[in-house]
């Protein structure tokens, strides 16, 4: 398909969409040496400008070929699938979603002690994301600083639920502390553990020692017990190395669903007899159905292959400048690559993320909970990613920060960090007004849709107005990122053109994932 002539209008634009959402290869032919000097009379002018067809830079991934237009690449929507999954891939992604929903029931295994019925339950925000639901660890802390974690009593979780009453857990009285935790996201979780050790242990290495940070050598589940050990990377303490050492645990401990990693069930208050009682689902309850995959294998591919939340615009805000410059960044590592194996999948290999985290233990002095966990001391965590900020709430590790407004939450949640992040709070305070109010705005970029002006995490009709509103800008005042246009100038060249209107038409799809977001 052939666009004619220099100056595409309306109709032009319309083509380059429809071409756009049909796969066609477009052809831009604006060739009419007059075009240059009237587009750059009109900029002089400062008035309003007709949709041209763009000059594509090559900065951000975008190119010309052989006069023929690549149009950027839309990010993932908000709990989508990471792009360029094969049809196998993106199948078990669907499948394994499907299973993150479902609810186990008794007769198949759950409990007799158990939190929540599904992974979704917990996992909540969207699917596969965080939550708002909080976990109770409990142990007993001696006078000599040693620690128990009372699993012979049925520590460290406390489960609130049990499939009968007389199987119902009490927190023993042994214990003298508890720890609450909140749900962590899964989003993007297979391309953090595609990250190398080896490059965790070299931000280690070379972190600045006011903030220096320490890797948390784990064990995954599946490992032989002479196996070297993984740099952990999920949980709050860095104390889960692999997606699938994840859905084990969380699958056999949180529903009491077994599976051949994790095949014994924990006794109500540590009473075998009441186990025996209580369960009558032979272990491990997780057996492979009629494909041969098995519960585990479904939820843990699902999560191996969700995308990462978004950012809008992708750099260049003035307010990460700030992030860097205070110390935040020290620790909330913008970017990392993940390894670049034959045997990884394409979508996962070689990639640079931006999660915004180093997954390195720092301590956070009072900020602690003062529950250890493996080798992470009592007031240690791991730096949490940051991507999907906007969305993500209540905040912190115990959930304790929440509110209606993104700069209310982002503010507490600052001012609350303690130990090696004091001197970065202190440069916070003080800033001036209008740059905490950037830096605040470069975190709402953490999680933003592409031209979802109104930010409930679709996009919709409401979002028209303002995309046509920004186009008529004139061209003479170029869009910064920090101007809230570039959620629509998708292929960075300072100004919406045909080429972010094509892509406005590919991105529009109702509340497909909003639907199921929580917007505070």
């Amino acid at each position: 398909m052939k666009v004619a002539g220099p100056r595409c209008g309306p109709r032009g634009s319309r083509l380059l969409a429809l071409g756009f959402l049909g796969g066609c290869t477009l052809v831009v032919s604006c060739a009419n040496p007059s075009a240059e000097p009237a587009r750059t009379a009109r900029a002089r002018a400062g008035g309003p400008r007709e949709l041209v067809a763009p000059d594509i830079k090559a900065d951000t991934g975008d190119r010309r070929e052989s006069g023929f237009l690549a149009l950027p690449q839309l990010q993932p929507r908000i709990g989508a699938p990471l792009s360029g999954l094969t049809p196998q891939q993106l199948a078990l992604f669907e499948e394994g979603k499907q299973a993150f929903i479902r609810t186990i029931d008794p007769d198949e295994g759950l409990g007799p002690l158990y939190n929540m019925v599904n992974c979704a339950a917990c996992h909540s925000n969207p699917t596969g994301g965080s939550g708002s639901l909080t976990v109770t660890l409990f142990g007993r802390r001696e006078d000599d600083g040693t620690f128990s974690t009372l699993a012979q009593l049925g520590g460290p979780i406390f489960h609130g639920e049990a499939i009968r009453p007389e199987c119902q857990q009490r927190i023993p009285r042994e214990a003298n502390m508890t720890a609450e935790r909140i749900t962590t996201s899964c989003l993007g979780a297979g391309l953090i553990e595609a990250v190398p050790d080896g490059l965790l242990r070299k931000l280690a290495a070379s972190s600045p020692s006011a903030t220096k940070g320490r890797v948390h050598w784990v064990h995954a589940v599946d490992d032989r017990p002479d196996a070297e050990k993984r740099a952990g990377r999920f949980g709050w303490k860095c104390q889960i190395a692999t997606v699938l050492s994840f859905s084990a645990s969380a699958s056999a401990l949180e529903m009491g669903f077994t599976n051949h990693l994790i095949p014994r069930e924990i006794a109500p208050n540590g009473s075998e007899a009441l186990l025996a009682a209580c369960d009558n689902v032979p272990d491990p309850e997780d057996l492979p159905d009629d494909t041969g995959l098995t519960y585990l294998d479904r939820i843990t591919y699902f999560q191996r292959y969700l995308a990462p939340p978004p950012q809008t615009p992708r750099s260049g805000m003035t307010g990460e400048r700030t992030f860097e410059k205070i110390g935040c960044a020290d620790c909330h590592h913008a970017a990392l690559t993940t390894l670049n194996e034959p045997g990884l999948e394409s979508p996962l290999r070689g990639k640079t993320i931006k999660p915004y985290s180093d997954f390195l233990l720092h301590d956070m002095g009072a900020l602690g909970d003062g529950y250890p966990q493996g080798d992470a001391r009592a007031n240690e965590f791991r730096t949490t990613p940051l991507w999907g900020f906007r969305f993500r709430f209540p905040l912190l590790h115990d959930g304790r920060v929440s509110g209606a407004q993104l700069a209310e939450r982002a503010t507490r949640c600052i001012e609350l960090h303690k130990g090696q992040a004091a001197a970065s709070v202190k440069a916070f305070k003080a800033l001036p007004k209008p740059s905490q109010q950037r830096l605040i705005d470069f975190l709402d970029s953490l999680g933003r849709v592409e031209f979802d002006a109104d930010g409930d995490n679709d996009v919709d009709l409401a979002d028209w107005p303002f995309f046509f509103s920004c186009l008529a800008r004139p061209i003479s005042m170029p869009i910064s990122p920090d101007n809230k246009c570039s959620i629509g100038d998708i292929d960075r060249n300072g100004h919406l053109d045909l080429v972010d209107y094509a892509l406005l038409q590919g991105a529009f799809t109702g509340p497909l994932y909003g639907s199921v977001m929580i917007v505070p």
